[in-house]
């Protein structure tokens, strides 16, 4: 019998299937007997799917269905509730309104009196719990201006000339699909992202790779010496993203601590409580993520990796995404299939299978009796 160790949530819950009219067990025992002792399996084949040819522009209109509603509408709730608790706790904090006790239980206090002696650490150490909470709501208030200012770009811009059309549509794509996102669960704890293994591993991976090969192509020291740099600022970044996550942590932890442990819970205890479980799962964030490996596996090649004109593609792809989003659903339903837009998305637009010009054609068909 078939386990559901390794099968997706939706064939464990639906095991029922369309082969043959059978169960999950039957299509696979077929499949098993189809392929198994074929040398040269064709699976990835079966069913026709295949990357669209048409970047998958034919299919923006099917983007706008009711979850995206739900989406867009959490998506806007956690950012406003989750910059309403940065302020107001970050402000508490440096401001000396909310006290968090002796900062000795910092990994930067530990490390500046072990460096540099205790005094030193009596010195500076006092300010290090104050440090963490103004450097984050510094960068938020920067992001915050960062997509205001591209808001007013894109609507302040001139469209004349092509060029002009592509700035504006690349600001577009940047302000919902990356400081947006990153909204909806900020806080200074996401650099802690950038050292969980499996994105070390990733990233590691990509830059390694091109700075081995640009050290090849280097023809003197001081190529070779600019070569191993990215190597270097990369080093620096996971020393730095532990160092500020982790403290961004604690320091966190216990500004929750207050909400957790009440007696009886209110609603702004509930919503602090809220906004710190989901700054600590946003740490990792999945969409960035899983975003990240699409990209790479459609455009990146079998090699796996990005180099600048498939970085290149990446961001017109995501340009010409967002101006037929608009061109076809107008500013309102726009923004919200815009802000709903995630992988399941994604793959709906770049993949397709056996019934596509079926599909198209009754597109066609629906569109000429318009």
């Amino acid at each position: 019998m078939t386990t559901s160790e390794n099968l997706p949530l939706e064939a464990v819950l639906f095991p029922e299937g369309e082969h043959h009219g059978g169960t999950l067990d039957d299509a696979i025992k077929s499949y098993w007997s189809k392929f198994a002792k074929d040398e040269k399996p064709n699976i990835l084949a079966e069913g026709g799917v295949a990357i669209a040819k048409d970047s998958g522009l034919s299919d923006v209109d099917e983007l706008l269905y009711c979850f995206q509603f739900v989406t867009a509408g959490m998506s806007a709730a956690f950012i406003i509730a989750n910059i309403y608790m940065i302020f107001k706790g970050d402000l508490s904090m440096v401001f000396g309104l909310t006290d968090m006790g002796p900062p000795e239980f910092l990994l930067s206090s530990w490390l500046v009196k072990h460096w540099f002696g205790s005094v030193a650490g009596t010195l500076f150490g006092g300010h290090l719990s104050k440090l963490v909470p103004l450097v984050e709501w510094l960068y938020l208030v920067y992001l915050i201006g960062l997509v205001l200012g591209k808001l007013i770009l894109v609507n302040c811009s001139s469209r004349a000339t092509d060029d002009d059309e592509r700035k504006r549509w690349m600001r577009v794509s940047q302000i919902f699909w990356d400081y947006i996102p990153q909204l909806t669960c900020f806080s200074a704890m996401r650099l802690l992202y950038f050292v969980t293994p499996t994105v070390v591993s990733t990233q590691a991976y990509v830059i390694v790779y091109l700075v081995q090969h640009r050290y090849n192509l280097a023809q003197n020291g001081w190529h070779k010496l600019r070569a191993v740099m990215p190597l270097v600022k990369y080093i620096a970044l996971l020393a730095f993203a532990l160092l500020v996550g982790l403290d961004s942590f604690l320091v966190k932890y216990r500004m929750a601590e207050r909400f957790i442990n009440q007696e009886k819970i209110d609603f702004h205890g509930f919503l602090g409580t809220v906004i710190f479980l989901t700054q600590v799962l946003g740490v990792v964030n999945l969409n960035w993520f899983v975003r990240e490996r699409l990209f790479i596996f459609i455009f990146g090649g079998e090699d796996g990796n990005l180099d600048s004109d498939e970085n290149a593609r990446i961001a017109v792809w995501n340009a010409i995404l967002a101006k037929k989003i608009y061109t076809e659903f107008g500013p309102l339903r726009g923004t919200i299939v815009m802000l709903g837009f995630d992988d399941y998305d994604f793959q709906s637009l770049v993949l397709d299978d056996a019934n596509k010009k079926d599909k198209m054609r009754e597109k066609s068909m629906r569109s000429t009796k318009a």
